[in-house]
């Protein structure tokens, strides 16, 4: 699990970047464009519940979730690919 809770920079040789971090009404997801191809993105609360999933589209590797209804806590953003696990990312949500 990538702990970047204190960054809002978006790496360009990263699979995934989710920001602002922490995040009240809505975190932007951004996929890398090497990995656009079969993508999914996956949040999961931190029980393991699945709380959405988004298919990113490869004309727009950067997708808004909104997170207003969310209940306050940390949450996980899995990126898979061809159904495998990329990258996973913890995010906290105030």
């Amino acid at each position: 699990v990538i702990d970047r809770t204190k960054s809002n920079a978006i790496d360009s040789e990263l699979a995934l970047s989710v920001y602002p971090n922490p995040a009240n009404d809505y975190v932007i997801v951004q996929v890398g464009a090497d990995y656009l191809a079969n993508a999914s993105v996956q949040i999961l609360d931190i029980k393991g519940a699945l709380v959405q999933q988004v298919t990113p589209n490869k004309d727009q590797n950067q997708l808004l979730i909104n997170t207003a209804t969310w209940q306050r806590g940390v949450y996980l953003v899995n990126l898979k690919t061809n159904k495998k696990l990329v990258e996973t990312f913890k995010i906290i949500i105030e």
